[in-house]
């Protein structure tokens, strides 16, 4: 499924929140690998991905700045003496900068667009590496997973932010003449993003019809919201439902406050 510039590192942390564990991204290029969330300080993984680019990486990249994404970056970054470029200024070193909207890395292989897709995290963002020689291919880091949804990180997580970008993001990929390869942070890789995001936003706008239902029959402690929302919900997920909840509550308080 993979163009062969594009070549996968899963770093070997798996778990409830980060599946089979967390998607490392190396992007070959004609000026050195391009890397995508080094993930955790791991000593193993650091060592693979450095294997992976034979140390010649020139910008490595964060979709956010949660650790099971970027705990290893910054020294994965200084060991193969590479820019490091991050929404969160705390990750920029070596000649990086902020990413922004639109900030491009490009040359005659592959072009690496920034994409900012706020929601999960507040500094999330996503990439689109387009090619002649291969379909497009979208990272998503956390925004989007290759199975399960992903949780709304609130109070930094923002629902609104978070169905805009999904919006942005179905959208984008609507513009495509060809399917674009889905490659999430976390879970399988998928050769067609679209129905994954069209799933994604068909979910959350449930999540909103039930938080109105629930709060029309006057429940308002988050506990009780999350048990008539979520049934039969594991315990180990019960923290991540919570936030993703609060995260509608204040949506929804908002909507009736603001309405359009």
């Amino acid at each position: 499924m993979l163009p062969e510039f594009i070549s996968l590192v899963r770093a070997n942390n798996p778990g409830v929140m980060t599946l089979e564990g967390t998607n490392s991204y190396v992007i070959k290029t004609l000026q050195g690998c391009l890397v995508i969330d080094p993930g955790p300080m791991d000593e193993l993984h650091l060592s693979a991905l450095q294997q992976a680019t034979d140390e010649k990486v020139s910008a490595t990249l964060l979709t956010h700045d949660h650790p099971d994404h970027a705990e290893g970056a910054i020294e994965f970054a200084n060991r193969v003496n590479s820019a490091l470029f991050a929404v969160n200024s705390e990750y920029v070193i070596n000649g990086g900068e902020p990413l922004r909207d639109g900030f491009e890395f490009s040359d005659a292989l592959v072009s690496l667009k920034t994409i900012a897709t706020p929601g999960h995290t507040s500094d999330s963002v996503s990439f689109l590496a387009t090619s002649d020689l291969a379909l497009p291919a979208l990272f998503t880091g956390d925004t989007i997973l290759g199975s399960g949804t992903s949780v709304v990180a609130y109070p930094d997580g923002s629902f609104g932010d978070y169905l805009n970008s999904l919006d942005l993001l179905i959208d984008l990929v609507a513009e495509n003449d060809s399917e674009v390869l889905l490659l999430p942070g976390h879970g399988p890789l998928h050769p067609s993003a679209s129905p994954i995001m069209e799933y994604y936003r068909e979910h959350r706008l449930e999540r909103v019809m039930q938080m109105r239902e629930v709060l029309a029959k006057g429940i308002t402690d988050i506990d009780e919201i999350v048990d008539a929302i979520y049934p039969d919900l594991p315990v180990a997920l019960r923290f991540a439902a919570v936030m993703s909840a609060k995260a509608a509550y204040a949506y929804v308080q908002s909507s009736n406050l603001n309405p359009k």
